[in-house]
């Protein structure tokens, strides 16, 4: 009744008893009084006035009585509500687990990591509270075996202890697939059971009410859940180059304001005897977020595939966050080619060399394979120029053929050269306009001209130092004009007049063109003394090996994290299958995939961190590295409710003992004695206040004093 049930229902039957006032009224009716009166004038017309107002209150005084009894039986009876009401034991029940097993319940809280508990938890539940149900299991890696239901004591024994699984999707999604298939069910009672931290990153939101189903939360977060861990370690720039300064960059969190030691150490694959670099980190000092990132200066050498790994130097509760690894593949030297011209410049020609191979072959760790001069082979990825006479049409296709294909072209043109370009044939011309950034022309401005940077944001200006030092330094005697009108054409750098007059103008001293998939790059003069001081120009050197090493190519996927595949691209491996060895495990064979995204090997999902090798027969085609998820140790979490908001249907506990004992008393009867108590007491205060004004009105009549000769009463006349 009204969705409760009753302790002592037998005493239901003593409802027909709150009518005995009304039976008492019937049989005790009062008679009226017999008063001798000498006049009935005043009397009839006091009693029309009075006998409507006392069958009011007679009939409020009897209703009040009536309802009073009644609810006495009702409390009697002992009303109560069960929320979870022949749950216990119920054979007609379908119950949905949905355990959290992502990496975040790794964290310990004390002795037992968070993931122990919820197993303990799974275990307690299917073997008391659903013993007789039919139950479904739902981890955060989707395995449809364990989402059938099946009888609980099936369950009990196929059992395996949980263990921490990649989560590719929040776990809101796998409890929208545990309702989806709840509402499937033909079972008189559904319940849905979430075991998780609650990490927000689970549920995006709260989750939504859903009719005809209770929800039971275990909520497993500690109150202080902070743990320090390695967020990140990544190389900066993100793809360095042998030789090259760059940095190493470490991320780490934890407790806002604690400051933390860390270790790093860079490792070499594939090089034999090299030992690891262990550069030298500052203390992490967290910041009010519980953030702080840590850099330190690098170059890169000795081999093309490096390890970096940052460790915390004491493990804090969340022990596989402790450290991290990020696996960098250096691309292979450029080989490049300093072009002979037909009347070479010798001194233009040293200069690059130098520019382009400090060490003159002396490094082996340089970026740029730069060959002795010579003929042309056809493998070389960058080809320098020093344009001392305009080139043929023959030569002018060449080069443009060779960067269309995908390579670098730099060329530096000596001024005077536009004075020649009228005595070019039509074809020459145009061939020469498909490289150069315009058409040459001939002005009578003169040097000396200051060069300056047109785009200071320019890839090409990257990790060159400080380049507001380029404004006034750059000082350019002669240079050759050309008039742009490609608008997809780039301009780094400008010249312009050092005494400007009005017909003064910016000229372009270096520009890049790109051209299929290559680029090229023209500078405007020769950088000898006798045309200015580019040679000895501090950003020289550096922008013209990054022009030389070209753009940053899409790195290969090299880094990912568990429970995603490992691609490697076929035109680094070859043909054929490949053998991919994990850190843990035989190794198993990689087929090719070709497809709409190239043709590559796609391995199977990895379950296991570490370094992966790709081998074609005996040789290393490649190396792949599985880390940890890293918004896993971002131990951010949502209160229980935010994530299920309070409902008669929801029930909330923050340990598997507390689960337990809430279920218990939700079992239990709960008196709901409250609102029928509170109405006795209200109708009590009625029928005092309408027994009192009854009174009072039969106390406050006035009657004249009657005639002994008259009498009034019942059948008087």
């Amino acid at each position: 009744m009204f969705g409760l049930q009753f302790l002592f229902s037998t005493a239901l039957w003593a409802l027909p008893l709150a009518g005995l006032p009304l039976l008492v009224h019937l049989i005790v009716r009062r008679r009226a009084p017999v008063v001798p009166f000498s006049t009935l004038r005043f009397v009839h017309s006091s009693l029309r006035r009075t006998a409507g107002r006392r069958r009011v209150q007679r009939w409020g005084l009897l209703g009040c009585r009536m309802a009073l009894l009644a609810l006495l039986i009702w409390a009697v009876a002992q009303p109560t509500r069960r929320l979870a009401a022949n749950w216990v034991g119920n054979p007609s029940v379908a119950a949905a687990i949905v355990v959290d097993t992502s990496h975040s319940m790794g964290l310990r809280d004390g002795q037992t990591p968070l993931i122990a508990e919820a197993d303990q938890a799974v275990n307690q539940l299917i073997s008391q509270n659903l013993q007789n149900g039919q139950v479904a299991i739902f981890t955060s890696e989707p395995n449809p075996a364990d989402e059938e239901f099946q009888p609980a004591a099936t369950v009990l024994t196929n059992w395996r202890p949980l263990g921490l699984q990649p989560a590719l999707s929040p776990l809101a999604d796998r409890v929208a697939a545990a309702v989806e298939s709840l509402q499937k069910r033909s079972e008189s009672q559904k319940w849905l059971i979430v075991i998780s931290d609650l990490q927000r990153r689970e549920f995006p939101g709260p989750l939504p009410r859903i009719l005809g189903i209770r929800t039971v939360l275990l909520d497993l977060h500690p109150h202080k859940a902070s743990s320090a861990a390695i967020l990140d370690v990544r190389a900066d720039p993100a793809q360095p180059r042998m030789g090259i300064p760059g940095q190493v960059a470490v991320e780490v969190g934890g407790r806002p304001g604690e400051s933390v030691a860390v270790n790093l150490s860079v490792d070499s694959l594939g090089a034999g005897e090299a030992h690891p670099a262990a550069p030298a980190l500052p203390l992490a000092h967290l910041d009010s977020a519980g953030r702080a990132t840590l850099r330190v200066p690098f170059t890169f050498s000795g081999s093309q595939w490096m390890v970096l790994a940052a460790s915390l130097q004491t493990p804090d509760r969340l022990p596989w966050a402790a450290g991290r690894t990020e696996l960098v593949h250096l691309p292979p030297p450029a080989i490049a080619q300093i072009l002979q011209m037909p009347r070479p410049n010798d001194e233009a020609d040293g200069i690059v060399r130098l520019a382009l191979d400090p060490s003159q072959g002396g490094r082996t760790d340089w970026p740029i394979n730069l060959r002795a001069p010579g003929p042309v082979r056809g493998d070389e990825d960058l080809l320098v120029a020093n344009v001392t006479q305009w080139p043929d049409e023959s030569t002018a296709q060449q080069w443009s053929e060779f960067a269309r294909r995908g390579g670098i072209l730099i060329l530096f043109v000596q001024p005077g050269l536009e004075e020649t370009w009228n005595d070019l044939p039509e074809s020459g011309k145009d061939a020469l306009e498909g490289i150069l950034p315009g058409i040459p022309v001939v002005s009578d401005e003169r040097g000396p001209f200051r060069g300056s940077i047109a785009r200071a944001d320019d890839p090409l200006l990257g990790n060159v130092g400080i380049d507001q030092s380029a404004s006034g330094e750059l000082r350019i005697d002669r240079l050759t004009p050309f008039e742009i009108s490609d608008p997809d054409l780039r301009t780094i750098l400008t010249a312009g007049s050092e005494n400007p007059t009005s017909g003064s103008r910016l000229w372009p001293l270096l520009t890049r063109r790109t051209i299929g998939s290559g680029q090229i790059y023209v500078w405007s003069t020769l950088a000898t003394p006798l045309y200015g001081n580019l040679a000895t120009f501090e950003l020289f050197l550096p922008m013209l090996v990054n022009a030389a090493l070209g753009p940053v190519a899409r790195a290969e996927q090299v880094n990912v994290e568990l429970g995603h595949r490992l691609v490697l691209t076929a035109e680094s491996a070859g043909e054929g299958p490949l053998d991919l060895y994990p850190p843990e495990g035989p190794a198993y064979q990689v087929t090719m995939t070709d497809d709409a995204r190239g043709r590559r090997y796609v391995s199977e999902p990895a379950d296991v961190p570490g370094i992966y090798t790709w081998k074609n027969g005996d040789r290393i085609v490649g190396y792949s590295n599985v880390q940890y998820p890293a918004e896993e140790a971002d131990l951010e979490y949502r209160e229980a409710s935010e994530v299920a908001p309070a409902g008669p249907d929801v029930l909330v506990a923050r340990s598997a003992p507390q689960l337990q004992s809430r279920i218990e008393e939700a079992a239990r009867p709960q008196p709901r004695w409250s609102g029928p108590i509170a109405v006795v007491l209200g109708l009590l205060c009625l029928e005092m206040l309408m027994g009192s004004v009854s009174k009072s009105k039969r106390g406050a009549v006035n009657l004249p004093v009657p005639s002994p000769h008259v009498l009034v009463g019942r059948g008087s006349g």
